[in-house]
């Protein structure tokens, strides 16, 4: 005789849905400006719908829409604990119907919050991500009021909030390479964002020395690294038993060789160069978080050049030195137009002074 198996019966009810929800959000991009020391945040504001189908009306236990943030801990130190591998924590929450008696068609409520600049931005990395959701849970009710056996309707919808620096003007560094008499310049803009191009001018003084010779340069390198610092820690069942550890990472978005392409004015050097952001390999905007999550996510530009000291134009004498400059370089989304959510809003009554007289 064939085996039969029997499968295990849900706990919940199962049956055809009736309702229907979507979330239409109306804000712009979420995008909060400048630091967290001195964001005013992102206002999130959009449009709830429900619609019931296939039914004259539906009794609603509850029906409500909860913005949350979820962060995930891809290695935890403890893997079978839930703490240890994340925290999912509820920003705001709205409850649009409480037992009541739901007619067919289509109800509609507008929902808005506002985001602290001091969150952290939607993140996604192979050791942690953050994210945020609203999530929408529609439970039945029997008619007496009570809580209905059957599977309460639950809808998510994705938000990925942004941070980004206003750029202002492009930023000179000056570097002094002692017991030499050479100082680098490099111009750089102040912000990169990803997918966009920037330039960089690097103009060095100093090559010709007081015995008659000078430095030549034979090669120049830079490379743009991303630099992940991040310790995991346990939570607090397992802090005193589980011990942490520090992860640092680099590494390499984009990189140039040169060995020509400068040129020599009056003894000063001068080189231009692009950094196509487009071809980072899967770049992460700069990050911080704090607390039991210790991340910090920053981008460094490491310029590298080997120069030589010759007598004339083509003895080289032998003493080769390699000049190195490290330059913090903030990469961040693109801040759009600039202007905060507080910027756009219209003056209120009482910050409008009095009319002027009357003329007759």
């Amino acid at each position: 005789m064939p085996l039969k198996l029997s499968l295990p019966r849900s706990s919940s009810h199962a049956r055809e849905s009736h309702c229907q929800m979507d979330v239409r959000m109306e804000s712009p991009p979420l995008v909060l400006l400048g630091p967290p020391e001195t964001s005013t945040g992102a206002l999130a504001s959009g449009i709830f719908k429900l619609t019931i189908l296939h039914q004259p009306f539906v009794h609603v236990h509850s029906l409500k829409l909860q913005l949350k943030q979820k962060i995930s801990v891809h290695h935890p130190p403890v893997s079978h604990c839930s703490d240890c591998g994340g925290s999912i924590e509820v920003l705001q929450e709205w409850v649009f119907i409480s037992n009541a008696k739901f007619p067919s068609g289509t109800q509609f409520w507008p929902f808005s919050w506002l985001f602290p600049g001091t969150l952290p931005a939607t993140l996604s990395t192979r050791h942690i991500s953050v994210e945020y959701y609203l999530e929408a849970m529609f439970c039945y009710a029997t008619p007496d009021g009570g809580l209905s056996p059957y599977k309460p309707e639950i809808m998510k919808y994705p938000l990925e909030l942004k941070r980004a620096f206003v750029p202002g003007s492009d930023t000179i560094h000056k570097r002094i390479f002692p017991p030499t008499d050479l100082v680098a310049n490099i111009t750089m803009s102040s912000i990169l964002h990803p997918h966009t191009v920037a330039l960089m001018e690097i103009t060095m003084t100093g090559f010709l020395q007081t015995d008659g010779s000078e430095w030549g340069v034979t090669r120049v390198t830079w490379r743009l690294e991303e630099h992940l610092n991040y310790t995991p820690k346990p939570c607090d069942r397992h802090k005193e038993t589980i011990r942490f550890r520090t992860v640092q990472e680099k590494k390499i978005l984009s990189a140039q060789d040169l060995q020509s392409g400068w040129k020599f004015v009056d003894h000063q050097f001068f080189l231009t160069c692009q950094i196509n952001a487009a071809a980072f390999r899967e770049p992460t905007c700069d990050a911080e978080l704090s607390g039991r999550f210790n991340l910090k996510i920053s981008h460094y530009l490491i310029i590298e050049a080997i120069v030589n000291r010759r007598k004339g134009a083509t003895s080289n004498i032998g003493n080769a030195r390699i000049l190195r400059v490290s330059i913090p370089q903030p990469l961040t989304s693109p801040a759009g137009l600039g202007i905060s959510w507080d910027e756009e809003c219209p003056p209120i009554f009482e910050s409008v002074g009095p009319a002027p007289p009357a003329y007759c």
